[in-house]
């Protein structure tokens, strides 16, 4: 994939997204999400992902040229002799009457940004097929031809190691663990590193990511260690979970999630425990209130969920 056909692809992607604005309707949940996907991608989604969000956007935008054309119509009947002998609009028949004029144009709108959306997914199914080349291959190509080995080469690189330990996660390539681990000390990969290790569960990142966290617990990475340790499903994690618990803030929440990620029910007595301690602190103010039911009530979802409460009020 040349740097020229990755600008033009992305500036017609664009430009697709700004003719959804600009026909100004909400789209369904997925059409939605897949544009706002496509509008923050920093090099994450690959060719198929891209092509799956932009048929989103292009059945979104048959739907909604559709539904116009119907208001339209709708109007029509309603309004249109109205329209056609009024010399002035006003009252009940204005709103319908903007409306009325400017279906042509949304429908048009619609039509070609649909167009342009097929055409682009055509696009990068063809890419999706081709094999990543060259001293420095596209990753996101790398990633969909699962080619560990150029995603690995490129974590040499500071351009692309932050991308490269993001694909290395989602492949769970667990030939990355070691390289991953050394990344944990590097300021710009280091959070994506910690993700990466969770998505790959492989029980060496265990004892690195508890002196990660050990390390300085209010750091936002360390959060994402917290997380990943319980992604890493290793009971042996339980004693040092259990510990973080006291904390009143995000990573006590954190460490009651991974706790019953874990799924260890021998964490329910010390839980419960770090419960009733949480629920006799008194609160100084509304804030610190609210602060406090919020990690009581995370507490109590993961006891549900360890004891089976929350399975069986699911069923």
């Amino acid at each position: 994939m040349t740097r020229w056909g990755r600008r033009r692809r992305r500036r017609r992607i664009e430009r697709v997204l700004a003719a959804v604005i600009e026909f100004g309707s909400r789209p369904p949940a997925q059409g939605e999400q897949s544009a706002r996907e496509l509008g923050a991608d920093d090099g994450s989604l690959t060719p198929t992902e891209i092509a799956g969000h932009l048929r989103e956007i292009a059945e979104w935008m048959h739907q909604a040229a559709e539904k116009t054309a119907r208001r339209a119509r709708a109007i029509e009947a309603k309004y249109g002799r109205h329209f056609r002998t009024a010399t002035l609009i006003y009252g009940e028949a204005y709103t319908p009457y903007l409306d009325y004029l400017a279906a042509p144009r949304k429908i048009a709108t619609a039509g070609a940004a649909r167009r342009d959306a097929l055409a682009l997914a055509a696009a990068y199914d063809r890419l999706a097929r081709k094999p990543p080349r060259g001293r420095k291959p596209d990753l996101a190509l790398c990633y969909e031809h699962q080619d560990t080995a150029r995603l690995l080469a490129a974590l040499d690189d500071a351009g692309t190691r932050v991308q490269a330990v993001r694909f290395l996660g989602r492949l769970q390539a667990t030939a990355a663990v070691d390289p991953l681990l050394g990344l944990l000390d590097d300021p710009v990969a280091a959070e994506e590193a910690v993700r990466a290790l969770g998505r790959i569960g492989d029980a060496r990142a265990l004892d690195p990511l508890i002196a990660f966290v050990r390390r300085d617990p209010d750091l936002k990475e360390a959060s994402a260690a917290v997380v990943a340790l319980g992604e890493l499903g290793d009971p042996r994690a339980v004693g040092f979970l259990l510990g973080l618990l006291p904390r009143n803030s995000l990573i006590g929440n954190l460490a009651a999630y991974s706790l019953a990620k874990i799924g260890d029910p021998r964490a329910v007595p010390p839980m419960r425990e770090a419960l009733a301690r949480r629920q006799s602190e008194p609160a100084e103010s509304d804030v610190s209130k609210r602060l406090r039911d919020l990690d009581c009530r995370r507490i109590e979802e993961a006891i549900d969920t360890l004891t089976g409460k929350r399975d069986s009020q699911a069923g």
